[in-house]
């Protein structure tokens, strides 16, 4: 494969900065020596000198991009909502599919050709089919079609990084290491499944090291195109062994309740962990180094 000359600082196109990934991503890139701009959707938040406002226009948007002369879009942006709740459509529509679209049609015509996007491993059964557990998960999917057509029609570069449940010890969305650390600190039963499906979770320091690298990727290569990659731990294990390391390394003592809640929708027992890997990209932050960090 053909290699393109370097350049270490970029100018990037960001959305969902204010949700956790996007916080994390936007920091780890400025730390490196790229530009930031971020998209947002508020009169409020557009005050910052480092935004650009998205009101739903994409041609007014991309009017707006052409004097920013960004070279990457990294969508971090997504709502999120485990079942599919009939009062939640619209809003899972907007964010994963209008949102997205308007971004990424805003960006091909002001000559933005990278794009970065976040999928999910829970849009596969743990055979890596595509099934995926919920309507959000249906969306990122159907998000994923739209790029291989702006793959084809218009020769947008482009990666999506499906990750695995992330985490991080500044996690406040209520995930499962988080949950369990809270209620840790608090003393409180925590309930959960029956702890025997299998996860891998990721810390978000090697998330963003790996959205970094798919945007030196897409500038250094020819590769034409959407591919996708899995970004995941080292370390699957099940809920319940998970729930057992932690406790092996946290001074607090733990009350899980295994069995009390149901598992949601048709999420698998067994994430799939065969996926293709970004080049170049392997975890860093082990799984007991990233509960030694959460520890209460």
């Amino acid at each position: 494969m053909q290699m393109l000359a370097d350049r270490s600082h970029r100018r990037l196109l960001v959305t969902g900065s204010s949700g956790f990934i996007g916080q994390n991503f936007v920091q780890a890139a400025r730390a490196r020596g790229h530009e930031v701009w971020r998209v947002v959707r508020t009169q409020q938040a557009s005050k910052a000198v480092d935004t650009i406002l998205f009101d739903g226009d994409a041609v007014a948007l991309s009017t707006a991009l052409q004097t920013l002369e960004c070279d990457t879009i990294v969508h971090c942006a997504a709502a999120y909502s485990p079942a599919d709740a009939p009062e939640q459509t619209a809003s899972l529509v907007d964010a994963n599919m209008c949102f997205a679209l308007g971004v990424l049609q805003a960006g091909r015509v002001a000559g933005i050709e990278r794009f970065v996007n976040l999928g999910t491993l829970w849009e596969h059964n743990s055979a890596g089919d595509v099934s995926p557990i919920n309507l959000y998960s249906q969306m990122k999917l159907a998000f994923q079609g739209c790029l291989n057509y702006f793959a084809e029609a218009h020769r947008v570069q482009s990666i999506t990084l499906k990750l695995a449940d992330t985490y991080a010890e500044h996690d406040t969305r209520g995930k499962l290491l988080s949950l369990l650390r809270d209620s840790a600190r608090a003393g409180t039963v925590l309930e959960m499944t029956n702890g025997y499906q299998i996860i891998n979770p990721v810390h978000v320091d090697d998330v963003c090291d790996a959205m970094l690298l798919a945007v030196d990727y897409l500038h250094k290569t020819t590769q034409t195109g959407h591919v996708f990659y899995v970004v995941d731990g080292d370390t699957p294990s099940t809920v319940r062994d998970l729930v057992a390391r932690a406790q092996a390394v946290w001074s607090v003592p733990l009350k899980v309740s295994f069995g009390a809640v149901q598992i949601d929708g048709r999420k698998p027992l067994k994430i799939w962990t065969e996926g293709p890997r970004l080049p170049g990209w392997a975890p860093k932050v082990t799984l007991l180094e990233g509960l030694m960090r959460m520890a209460p």
